[in-house]
Parts: structure tokens; C-alpha cells; sequence
């Protein structure tokens, strides 16, 4: 009895990091023809992270297979070895603006945003604000902790 309640427990462990390690984390677009997914590459604590880029139109269509996240600072590296923490809620961004030129001169843009938040092995943190828009995608990084200038 004492065994099978072991490997029972064992099992059930297994489960929840294989859960947890192949979480899907993506953005949609608001007219939910692209889809920015957030891919590990060995589903491990600590590895590569990439994103990939799927449209819908007639037929799902890969378009970029992998946008591999991270870059490396004079004084750190958050290129490779890279713990995924957590995902905020998407929020919906509506941005008008002023354009300089061109066939209108009041423009919006909209999207869905998402910041997904990472730590390197010496546990500092990167953040990377992914948006969908109807039209494309755009990503930044960003550093919540620390001050100063870093070359990249």
C-alpha cells in the first residue's frame, strides 16, 4: 500500500512539471488572425525561449517559425539560459496618433499586449512586451530592476 501511494505521488508530481513546463502562453490579434505564441526549446527550467507566429486566413499558416527571445549586456547575459516566471493578463491597447505625413492624418492603432516575464540564472530579471496587432507584431525588452547604461 505504502508503494503505491509513492508511485502514485511520483506520477502526479511528473504531471504538474510537464504541465507546467509546456504551459501555452500566446497573443491574438484583435481580429484574431495572428496568434504570437511563446515557445520553449527544451521545456526545461532554464533554456532558450522563442516566439512563434502563426496566421489565419483561409488556412493556418506558420509565418515565422522562430523569433528567438534574449540578447546578451556588457554586464549580464539573457540570451539562453532563461526561466520563465509568468505571463501577465493581455490587455488591449487603442493608440491614436498624429501622423506626419501621408493619406490620413488621424491614425490608431490597436492591439493586444502581453508582458512575459523571465530571470537568468544570477536572477535577474528581463520582461518582454509582446503586442498583436491586426496588421503585424512588435516585441521589446525590458529590464524592471536596475539603472544605468549597458551595451547590448
Amino acid at each position: 500500500m505504502k508503494v503505491n501511494i509513492i508511485i502514485l505521488l511520483t506520477t502526479f508530481l511528473l504531471m504538474s512539471v510537464t504541465i507546467v513546463y509546456s504551459q501555452q502562453v500566446s497573443v491574438i490579434s484583435p481580429n484574431k488572425k495572428i496568434e504570437i505564441s511563446l515557445v520553449n526549446e527544451h521545456e526545461a527550467e532554464f533554456s532558450k525561449w522563442f516566439l512563434k507566429v502563426n496566421y489565419t486566413g483561409d488556412d493556418e499558416v506558420e509565418v515565422i517559425p522562430q523569433i528567438q527571445l534574449g540578447l546578451s549586456r556588457n554586464d549580464q547575459d539573457f540570451s539562453s539560459k532563461l526561466k520563465f516566471l509568468k505571463a501577465e493578463k493581455p490587455t488591449f491597447i487603442n493608440e491614436q496618433y498624429t501622423a506626419i505625413h501621408g493619406k490620413r492624418s488621424q491614425c490608431s492603432n490597436k492591439a493586444n499586449e502581453v508582458v512575459l516575464r523571465f530571470e537568468n540564472s544570477d536572477k535577474s530579471e528581463m520582461n518582454v512586451i509582446v503586442r498583436a496587432y491586426n496588421d503585424g507584431l512588435a516585441f521589446q525588452y525590458e529590464f524592471p530592476k536596475g539603472e544605468g547604461e549597458y551595451t547590448i
